[in-house]
């Protein structure tokens, strides 16, 4: 972000949160909103199988029974900091626009063309059954997309609790 303050760079991907995070509302003046999705990092917290199976088991029902409540957290407040600072940013005068006409179609193009990216990339690298992983992402994306439209986010850490964390063995 560092290039964008001095003029080095003029555009960025980023979460519209980063207008306050890293003040780019100063310095951008134009927001084009493209939906690009998520990161999807490896876990808020990660162990490896010798150190889980290393806990005791009260240290294991607690991790499983908390992580849903943590992560519902995390991403109430990261909801709650990007709306105050799309509201800063407005204020401050800072346009906003969507992506149309040509750069629409591009951007459509080349989310077609992703799904076969994917598969070559993975291939390339040597990776096992591409086809199966990224059918069965795909698969719980689509679950999670209708059962947050069906159940709402207010109950977003029950719903982790019964879909993920009460299904982790040992």
């Amino acid at each position: 972000m560092e290039a964008i303050h001095r003029g080095q760079a003029d555009c960025s991907f980023a979460a519209p949160e980063w207008l306050a995070a890293f003040s780019l509302a100063d310095v951008a003046r134009t927001i084009v909103d493209v939906p690009i999705g998520s990161q999807f990092a490896v876990s808020v917290m990660t162990f490896n199988k010798d150190r889980w199976d290393g806990l005791s088991d009260t240290t294991r029902e607690a991790f499983l029974r908390n992580m849903p409540v943590a992560l519902a957290s995390i991403i109430d407040a990261y909801v709650e900091r990007e709306e105050k600072a799309v509201a800063e940013a407005h204020e401050a005068g800072v346009t906003f626009t969507e992506l149309d006409g040509e750069y629409a179609a591009k951007f459509d193009e080349f989310m077609k063309e992703y799904h076969d990216q994917v598969l070559r990339d993975a291939a390339t690298r040597g990776i096992e059954n591409p086809e199966e992983i990224v059918d069965a992402f795909l698969a719980n994306l689509e679950k999670w997309e209708n059962l947050v439209q069906t159940e709402g986010t207010e109950n977003y850490a029950d719903l982790l609790w019964q879909e993920v964390f009460s299904k982790v063995e040992g």
